[in-house]
Order: structure tokens, then sequence, then C-alpha cells
């Protein structure tokens, strides 16, 4: 999988501790949806309003 996805946590809460992601696919151009965990360690992406 990797250089296949850029994958970014969002401020959104899930289920059981976990938090919304989204996954940016290179090859089909594909955006993704699921819940992780903290234990992923996923990039962060701020966002100023």
């Amino acid at each position: 999988m990797l250089g296949q996805f850029a994958r970014f946590w969002t401020f959104t809460p899930a289920s059981n501790g976990k938090a919304l992601a989204r996954a940016f696919g290179f090859y089909d151009n594909a955006l993704r949806g699921g819940e992780v965990g903290p234990g992923n360690g996923f990039a962060v992406r701020c966002v100023k309003d």
C-alpha cells in the first residue's frame, strides 16, 4: 500500500474512541472513508478557519 494512498484523520469522532479518516487514491483517484483508532499513526492535517 505504500505510495498508493494518502491518509488523513478528520476531527469528527466516530465510535469507540475512533475518528473518521479519509484516504485519497493516487492510481484510481478515489476518495475513501472509514474509522481508525489512534494507533494507526495517520498524518495530521490542520485547517484554519
